[in-house]
């Protein structure tokens, strides 16, 4: 039965054509060989074909869009999808920022920032405990300080500054308006001072005076630290410039009568106290005040009358620093220096072949500096060069940065007409020669009547042809020989 169904199966498989035993001998070997080998071989090729071929597919899809081995070219850095941000404001003000810490001085000025700063902060958390707001009106000097330490920072940035086209007279105008805002920001918090010390007039809280004295005299040690460590340019010129404040007449008031007794106190005494100062010591002299009535007769009220009189004093220092700055941002010019300006161009009309002075305009850039422009007429056989020389050796005093422009008799002449000559005004340019040392000012200034030819009204233009055209007018204000 074995033998049949073995037959059966091969004959299934083998060929029609072979029929003998010796064949039918050997072919179940090679039909096991056949049965078994071909299919495996078959799975395995087309297994490793698929295999291969999702290798290419892959590596295909990774290198499409790239270059191929030979085109290849190195990379040195990563690759970064997304551009980064550039942040070119930042990077310019870290640079100027390291350009000022390069001076000796740029580190003082850092450390003593990070100093007070801290001290202002200890200062306001302390005061907030204790419910105090005669030493919290004290510790808004303290921000007063930072801020003016900042702005000693930008002066001190603004002397490295070279004048540019933009900004043709320097960065000087920075501190005017650093100091402006300075003032402006304090006043303001004195403002905030008295609307809550009114508020707590009607109903007193209770005040911890605990450690109160300590506190005042760190505060007021870090006021005159800064006051006197640190030159501050800004803020001492305007303190010289500007009118006295009530604190300070008081306090020399105070100083004569004392040195009606005392003599020999009378340089320590008699003179113009810094207001800054004075500002920071009649405040702790107010906070010590407090502690001593709340110690003594739980008087709660005196707090608040005391952060109210701090406040006063503070409006009564800021105010006349903000009005002078603030009149230098307006390009004005004070009173004193027009007068002197006046009179000098009074004694510059005297010079032989000056006719006027026209366009006069004058007036104040920064603390301390000038500028101004004018143009002069002069006759026609007069010396440009020596009228230049004489008016800007009269001004260079007073103003820094002058301009001045000179004009032959000629110049007026053509511009009074009906028509403008051209070439004369050519001809006039090249021999004018300005010289410049900068400002511009919408204040214009006018001399007394007794200046040479300053107070002559404007010919209308009907009457300036009707000069013109007559040959028997001669529109010269002066006579010529």
């Amino acid at each position: 039965m074995e033998n049949t169904q073995k037959k059966h199966s091969y004959n299934a498989t083998a060929a029609p054509s072979i029929g003998t035993d010796r064949l039918l001998r050997y072919l179940p070997k090679k039909q096991l060989e056949v049965a078994i080998d071909i299919p495996e071989t078959g799975s395995s090729q087309v297994a490793n074909q698929d295999v291969l071929n999702a290798v290419e597919r892959a590596k295909s899809l990774r290198m499409r869009g790239t270059m191929n081995d030979d085109e290849r070219v190195t990379l040195s850095s990563a690759i970064k999808p997304f551009p980064q941000r550039s942040h070119p404001i930042m990077k310019k003000v870290k640079r100027e920022l390291q350009s000022v810490l390069a001076e000796r001085q740029g580190w003082r000025i850092f450390w003593l920032i990070i100093l007070n700063g801290l001290c202002s902060f200890g200062l306001f958390i302390y005061s907030g405990s204790t419910n105090s707001l005669a030493l919290t009106s004290f510790s808004y000097l303290t921000i007063f300080d930072l801020l003016s330490l900042l702005t000693c920072l930008l002066s001190l940035w603004v002397s490295l500054q070279k004048p540019s086209s933009t900004f043709s007279f320097g960065y000087e105008r920075f501190e005017v308006l650093a100091v402006f805002t300075t003032t402006i920001l304090v006043m303001f918090g004195a403002l905030f001072i008295v609307k809550e010390s009114t508020e707590r007039l009607l109903m007193p809280p209770e005040v911890i005076t605990d450690n109160l004295l300590p506190v005042t005299a760190v505060g007021l040690l870090l006021h005159l630290l800064v006051t006197y460590g640190v030159t501050n340019k800004p803020f001492s010129l305007v303190s010289t410039a500007a009118t006295s404040n009530w604190l300070q007449d008081a306090v020399n008031d105070f100083g004569h009568s004392i040195c009606g007794f005392a003599p020999f106190l009378g340089k320590v005494l008699v003179q113009r106290f810094n207001p800054i100062a004075l500002l920071g010591v009649a405040g702790a002299v107010l906070v010590i005040i407090t502690d001593a009535l709340i110690s003594y007769n739980q008087s709660f009220i005196a707090d608040s009358f005391c952060a109210i009189v701090t406040a006063f004093m503070m409006w009564a220092t800021m105010f006349p620093l903000s009005i002078y700055s603030g009149q230098i941002l307006l390009q004005t010019c004070p009173t004193d220096v027009m007068s002197q300006i006046d009179k000098c161009l009074r004694e510059a009309s005297t010079l032989d072949g000056v006719l006027e002075f026209r366009d006069e305009h004058f007036w104040t850039v920064s603390f301390g500096r000038m500028a101004g422009s004018l143009h002069v007429r002069i006759r026609r056989d007069a010396s440009e060069q020596m009228v230049l020389a004489h008016v800007t050796n009269k001004l260079s005093s007073h103003v820094t940065h002058l301009t001045v422009q000179v004009f032959k008799d000629d110049w007026i002449r053509s511009s009074s007409g009906s028509k403008l000559n051209i070439p004369s005004l050519q001809s006039a340019s090249p021999s004018s020669s300005p010289l410049t040392r900068t400002y511009s000012s919408p204040q214009q200034y006018k001399a007394s009547a007794g200046t040479r030819g300053l107070d002559r009204p404007k010919p209308e233009r009907a009457t300036a042809q009707k000069m013109i055209t007559s040959p028997l007018i001669n529109i010269s204000p002066h006579k010529t020989s």
